[in-house]
């Protein structure tokens, strides 16, 4: 069962309380302790008696140029002569070498067991074979093998003349598309060697070296196994690993699957990213190494860039897809990592072809964004295009609402010219019939015409209120709004208009404007006088009989 976090703290200050005393004092003192936190404190009790790679610091590697080499420039170790030393392993010393031999030349790195690391033989034979059947462009290929004068066994190994990737990406300012190819690169060189059943377990920065060629090439299979032969004594292979960059369950002595050799990849893309290691075990013990290392999740790369102080990569362009990826393949749980290193890689390309990433449960909106993303240039195509329907549509309605209102303004036009025609033609009739045509004035015609014509109207008829209104109009020419006032009220008490409320509206509209103009004749004419006296003065002048009993009696 998982320990909480206050039983971690249990066990650390337990841990530091009896590390320094014999092992009698430390159980007695054990006693009555929680179980759980018992066994945990005596397993690093235990750990911390034991000599190993974890009793030196954990994020140094062991350089070169310290130490002795076993060999002297001008070797000859089988057909290579050694030139100089260029690194040291766990167990192997590597160094540039050239064979020259019937006019053959070719120069690779030989590598060789360490004296003090005979026992390790075994192992070192096991990475002979392994590379012996490995061929592929991302991985240094054997060249040849064999024992040197003194028993130790060797293999030459093509020279890659290159930096590791981190240093290659800091020293040539990669940006982030470039660190992605190569990390693609390796990917694909490390998944080779799982469909042949080779599991690496070393993964790191400096097991891959660029080339002049800016191609990435895998190194270093020492601790390389078989999946089928994994389940072996691991004791070696836990000395040898490289601890910032080994998956959980390389600590615990676990059975190595290719889910380790992912943990290590989402280690490497980690480094490459925010150009530093997950994790930092500066001035750290050994139990909150391990702890960290085996009980807390790896930090998410985007925050940890946002606080160095110049990232090779913003942390902005990290946020999402690039944290997620990085942290699935780095679970604790071997299970819940990526099955496979291509299903890693084909994370990265989804996020490079922008669209939707495995390691991310993309709601809706993720997906749609990802799309918008990866289709931009079309998506503004179509957008600009339904803009423009839409905008042509737009034009089209407004165009036709205009053609429609000219339409109704000019068929309203020509109803009122026939109207008009009308008014006039019944008019002059009338006039013709009462025997006044040769004589009458306007005026005359439209007073006594008017009061026929009312009478002769069809109510129902479409064109009534129009004649109506035509006549109204004239009477206005002429200045005589008593004359519409009388026309139209006998035209509403008719019936005319009742069908149509708009039409109604417009003989009531002509009502109330010829009344301001009547009121507007009294005050201009006599604006001191009295409403007698005005009345005196207009009646004659304006309203015929008929319109007197209108104005004098309102409800008429």
């Amino acid at each position: 069962m998982a320990l909480t976090r206050e039983q971690w703290g249990e066990v650390r200050a337990t841990f530091d309380a009896l590390v320094d005393l014999p092992p009698p004092t430390r159980e007695t003192r054990l006693t009555g302790v929680d179980p759980a936190i018992a066994a945990e404190v005596r397993r690093l009790l235990r750990a911390d008696e034991t000599a190993g790679v974890l009793d030196a610091p954990l994020w140094q590697e062991e350089d070169a140029a310290e130490g002795y080499s076993s060999l002297s420039a001008g070797a000859m170790i089988g057909s290579f002569r050694i030139d100089r030393l260029i690194g040291r392993g766990g167990m192997g010393e590597v160094y540039l070498a050239e064979r020259s031999d019937r006019g053959f030349n070719q120069r690779v790195a030989l590598k060789m067991l360490r004296p003090e690391a005979v026992a390790r033989g075994p192992l070192f034979e096991a990475e002979r074979r392994l590379l012996a059947g490995l061929e592929h462009p991302g991985i240094a290929r054997l060249i040849d093998g064999g024992a040197a004068p003194d028993g130790r066994s060797w293999m030459a190994l093509e020279y890659v003349d290159g930096m590791p990737i981190d240093a290659w990406c800091a020293a040539h300012k990669a940006d982030l598309a470039v660190r992605l190819r190569l990390f693609l690169e390796v990917c694909e060189a490390v998944s080779y060697a799982h469909a042949r059943l080779v599991i690496h377990q070393d993964i790191k920065p400096s097991n891959v070296l660029v080339d002049g060629d800016g191609r990435a090439r895998l190194l270093d299979f020492g601790v390389a196994r078989l999946v089928e032969d994994a389940s072996g004594d691991r004791t070696a292979t836990m000395a040898l690993m490289t601890p910032e960059y080994a998956a959980p369950e390389q600590f615990e002595q676990r059975a190595p699957t290719v889910a380790t050799d992912i943990y290590s990849l989402g280690a490497v893309l980690f480094e490459l990213l925010v150009g530093r290691g997950p994790w930092r075990f500066e001035g750290a013990s050994l139990p909150t190494a391990l702890h960290r290392l085996l009980y807390e999740d790896a930090p998410v790369p985007s925050r940890m860039a946002a606080g160095e102080p110049s990232p090779p990569v913003p942390a902005k362009a990290l946020t999402g897809d690039l944290d997620a990826i990085v942290l699935k393949a780095m679970r604790r749980q071997p299970g819940e990592r990526y099955a496979t290193v291509e299903e890693l890689a084909a994370d990265i390309r989804r996020h490079l072809a922008f669209e939707p990433v495995a390691a991310r449960k993309g709601t809706g909106s993720y997906v749609a964004r990802r799309f918008v993303r990866r289709h931009r240039w079309g998506v503004a195509a179509s957008a600009a295009g339904v803009l423009a329907l839409i905008a042509g549509a737009g034009g089209f309605a407004w165009q036709a609402h205009r053609v429609a209102v000219q339409r109704d303004i000019a068929e309203a036009q020509s109803r009122h010219a026939e109207a008009v025609n009308r008014a006039v033609t019944l008019m002059f009739a009338d006039a013709s019939d009462r025997g006044l045509a040769g004589d009458a004035t306007a005026e005359q015609m439209l007073d006594d015409s008017s009061k026929s014509l009312v009478a002769t109207l069809d109510p129902n008829a479409p064109d009534s209120t129009a004649v109506v209104r035509a006549i109204a109009e004239l009477y206005g020419e002429i200045q005589k709004p008593a004359g519409a006032i009388d026309l139209t009220r006998r035209a509403i008490a008719k019936g005319i208009g009742r069908n149509d409320p708009v039409e109604l509206a417009e003989l009531q509209q002509l009502q109330g404007v010829n009344w301001e103009r009547l009121c507007f004749f009294f005050h201009w004419i006599a604006p001191d006088a009295s409403t007698a006296t005005r009345w005196k003065v207009v009646l004659p002048m304006s309203i015929p009989i008929t319109a007197t009993s209108a104005i004098t009696d309102p409800t008429r």
